[in-house]
């Protein structure tokens, strides 16, 4: 990986320095783990500006070599390895490019634990690995980058999250999804693949359980703010279908996650009958997509299973309750 082999010599260099990091981890001995992340962090700051390929793989190692740390527990690598970063320790690299290449760092971490060869189980590896989430998602969340969304949502797809530590993230990932769906007449592919990321990513925040039933509420309610101007655009002309679909997938997971905590709340409390009825009301929209299925348009289908669901849980209320009266009317 000299400065002056070639790119494709370089690139077989790093390729080969990844693949000995993920499958013999046990041939490192232990006194030359720091020499070995030293020289990693030096070979980053040598291919910072290039060629990409090889910095992907460089970071990649760093990745696989954190990953390897953490099972050993005799430090905190993430931590070390993030602070190397904020701290300037990366000399002749802007503070841009330093944020870039430590998000690129953190978002291949998760990739890194399901591929590295370990005497430890899958699930003990996922759980350690798991624990550095909250550490992850700060960190991203002073990041202002691109990638530092996809990176967010790489991490809780993974691992998960409590809605409960998820409130400040998702007004931010609302926010991408509407810059990126506004700001132009069309989007660019990076930016549908972003917005995508961003809506994914909402989409495991809902499904983790929740005993506050005031936050799920909330989350529910800012998506309907965030989103639904979008979904009432794509009705009338459609032009990104793709994400029209994950935005109902993202209401219908609320629902079905979600539903008893609904359809108890409605028979206690108006605002919750208000919500329910509007994301309901939503997802009207979603069945009622001009077009004919699958021909002209492909996301009517999305809220189907749910109606069976609704059916049922509203079934459920006792017949005199005064929301469920309220709901039937």
């Amino acid at each position: 990986m000299e400065p002056g082999k070639s790119a494709e010599i370089q690139f077989f260099g790093a390729s080969v320095l990844h693949s000995k990091l993920r499958k013999d981890w046990h041939e490192v001995p232990q006194e030359s783990q720091e020499q070995l992340k030293q020289k990693i962090l030096y070979g980053i700051g040598i291919f910072a500006g290039g060629p990409k390929i090889v910095l992907n793989r460089l970071c990649m190692s760093l990745g696989a070599f954190i990953v390897h740390m953490l099972l050993e527990s005799r430090t905190q690598p993430i931590e070390e390895v993030t602070n190397t970063f904020i701290n300037d320790q990366i000399p002749n690299i802007t503070r841009d490019v330093q944020n870039e290449i430590l998000v690129e760092i953190l978002e291949g971490i998760p990739d890194e634990a399901h591929s590295v060869v370990s005497s430890v189980s899958r699930v003990k590896l996922h759980d350690m690995v798991g624990k550095c989430i909250p550490f992850v998602l700060q960190i991203c969340h002073h990041i202002d980058t691109r990638r530092a969304v996809k990176c967010i949502g790489t991490w809780i797809q993974n691992y998960g999250f409590p809605i409960e530590g998820s409130v400040s993230i998702t007004p931010i990932l609302l926010q991408v999804v509407q810059k990126c769906y506004w700001h132009h007449g069309i989007m660019s592919a990076e930016e549908n693949e972003l917005a995508e990321s961003a809506l994914k990513t909402l989409s495991a925040i809902i499904i983790q359980p929740s005993n506050s039933p005031q936050m799920v509420f909330g989350l529910i309610q800012m998506f309907l703010d965030g989103l639904s101007e979008i979904v009432k655009a794509e009705w009338e002309e459609t032009k990104n279908e793709n994400l029209e679909t994950l935005i109902y997938s993202l209401y219908v997971s609320s629902l079905e996650q979600h539903s008893t905590l609904l359809i108890n709340g409605i028979t206690t409390d108006p605002d919750v009958f208000n919500l329910l009825k509007r994301i309901v009301h939503e997802l009207m929209y979603c069945t009622e997509k001009p077009g004919n299925y699958p021909v002209e348009e492909k996301c009517s289908i999305k809220a189907l299973p749910f109606w069976d669901i609704l059916q049922d849980k509203i079934r459920s209320i006792p017949s005199g309750d005064k929301g469920s009266t309220a709901w039937s009317s």
